[in-house]
Formats: structure tokens, sequence, C-alpha cells
């Protein structure tokens, strides 16, 4: 279903249009998660093609590249498009987050969610995950990575699950990279493949979900 006042495909059943139910029981997280850093959408912007994303996270991705290419459909855009938040859908977006306080940090976990390391019973949600430090953190443990400045040159990123299985058994360091040649997970020691083609394990992510897309589009 196309939505008149967002310009595109609804994104929820409590959308902005008025023949769309009103409760909110018909929203899930889901439908507001941002497929580059998997969290619920903070500035929300579209490109070209339709597809939405944080600001912050579409310009990083961006970053440093000769052009611009959607993350999902690979669609190639001119290098000077602005980027223009969308602020009827940033509403619809901070209505759910005002209606839904289970995703706050306090919150109890939900069964996907990553737990702080360091709150006792790790019923906490992690706001970051350190890949110097090989542990998970909520905000109030995380501040110390924000303030001491021995800790704040340590490595953050969004919460990792699973975070034991991602560690290289050989150099105890995260596996940050995906080796295109033997198809596999690197860290950043893993020399022995210093002359094929590497990704980060993000970039190889999103291009096998572009990929997965792209077989949706051609089957429908």
């Amino acid at each position: 279903m196309r939505c008149a006042r967002l310009g595109g495909r609804c994104w929820s059943w409590r959308c902005c249009c008025p023949d769309m139910a009103t409760s909110s029981d018909f929203l899930s997280e889901d439908q507001f998660q941002c497929s580059i850093c998997l969290d619920i959408f903070t500035d929300p912007v579209s490109t070209p093609c339709g597809h939405t994303f944080c600001k912050a996270c579409l310009t990083r991705h961006w970053a440093g590249k000769q052009e611009c290419q959607c993350p999902l459909c690979n669609n190639k855009f001119d290098k000077d498009l602005k980027l223009s938040v969308n602020t009827t859908f940033k509403e619809v977006v901070d209505n759910f987050k005002k209606h839904h306080p289970t995703s706050d940090a306090t919150s109890l976990l939900k069964p996907w969610e990553v737990s702080c390391d360091v709150c006792p019973a790790n019923k906490i949600r992690a706001s970051k995950t350190c890949l110097v430090c090989l542990a998970s953190f909520c905000e109030t443990h995380l501040e110390p990575h924000l303030r001491v400045a021995a800790l704040r040159r340590h490595k953050l990123s969004n919460p990792v699950p699973d975070l034991e299985e991602k560690i290289c058994r050989e150099h105890n360091r995260i596996l940050e990279f995906f080796c295109l040649n033997d198809q596999m997970r690197l860290c950043a020691l893993c020399t022995e493949h210093s002359d094929h083609g590497t990704v980060s394990l993000n970039e190889a992510y999103l291009d096998q979900r572009s990929h997965i897309w792209r077989r949706k589009e051609s089957v429908q």
C-alpha cells in the first residue's frame, strides 16, 4: 500500500493515513528498523528509489565513495544528492518510541537483544559493544569509555549478539571483515588474506540483504 503523505510504501497500519487503523497494537519494531544500524530510525531519510535509512547511517555509508548507491537495491544516485529528513515519517517513528517503552535501555530484554555484561543478572539492554574489551555495556557502564582518555580510544559498535562466536580463535580479536575469495570472516590480524578481496562484515551483510531483496522483487 502506498501512502500519499509519506510518498511511498506505508510502514505500518498506524501510519499518517486517515483510512488506516489507529491502534498501536498493529505496530512492530521491525517496521521502523534501519537496514544499516538495525536500530529504530533516527532522523529518517529516503533515497529516490524509496528505501529509508537513518540520515547519519546513510551519510557514513556513502562517505569517501565515488558514487552513491542504495544499500538495499544498489540503485545509483547523483553524488550531490541532498538528504532531507522525512519530518512526517519522523513524527510517526517518534510516536512509536513514545508509546513503546519496552524499547528503552532499562526495560526487560527481548530474546534477540544484547544484555550488559556488567549489570547483575544481565537484565539491562546494552547500548554499545566494545571491540577492544570484547564486552557489551549499558549506558551507565559505558560512561567510562566516554570519559577516560585511554578508553575513549577503544572502538565501539552497536551491540553485538553472541559476541564469543564472533571472536577470532587464533588472534582473540573481533571478526570485523569478510574475505570474498574464501567466503569467511576475518579479524584485523588475519594477514594471510591480505592479498584477497575483503570488505567489512557490515558491507557483506548489506550486499547479502540487497541480493535477497532483488530476488524477492524479481519473483513478484
